[in-house]
């Protein structure tokens, strides 16, 4: 309904998203209208309810929107937060900080830092540093301060073969 009659959709939205059987309906509602308008249609689900459904839909329409069209829905996301990310939109911020983390990894780390849950927070920070390869390359260029947040060898995480370590009785199998 919502790629032809985006109106008519949101009211029929309204009356039936918030009931009993309406947990996913707001995804589905979105689905159809992030094809033809998809800034509007994340507006919509960054203000609706704070649903663990309305969040997981936000997510899911973002993640589509910038497989889509990544320049768009990246300076969207920078339009919003120029001056204070707002909390609405922070079912993006582990998509976001992991594709800013290419080009701006400190900017990826003050979005990931903005992720209320840490578990979900540390994660964006190991995985935007892996896909940046910033640890392999150059593991001094990774900020102190993300390394103490992450609290692990950060090497496993960005992919760095790691050397056996074997004493010589170990290798020549003596004992």
């Amino acid at each position: 309904m919502a790629p032809f009659d985006v109106d008519a959709a949101l009211s029929w939205c309204d009356a039936h998203c918030e009931g009993p059987y309406g947990a996913d309906l707001r995804g589905m509602v979105a689905r159809g209208w992030l094809l033809s308008d998809p800034p509007a249609a994340l507006r919509w689900l960054s203000s609706s309810s704070e649903s663990q459904e309305a969040r997981f839909a936000l997510r899911v329409g973002y993640s589509n929107w910038i497989r889509a069209d990544r320049e768009a829905a990246m300076q969207w996301i920078a339009e919003q937060a120029l001056d204070e990310p707002p909390t609405a939109l922070i079912p993006t911020y582990p998509i976001y900080a992991r594709v800013l983390a290419r080009d701006s990894p400190s900017r990826a780390i003050r979005f990931a830092e903005l992720i209320p849950e840490k578990d979900v927070s540390i994660m964006t920070l190991a995985l935007s540093v892996r896909d940046t390869r910033i640890e392999r390359t150059n593991p001094r260029r990774v900020p102190g301060s993300l390394r103490s947040k992450l609290g692990v060898d950060m090497r496993l995480h960005a992919g760095v073969p790691q050397q056996p370590r074997m004493s010589y009785r170990a290798a020549s199998g003596s004992s």
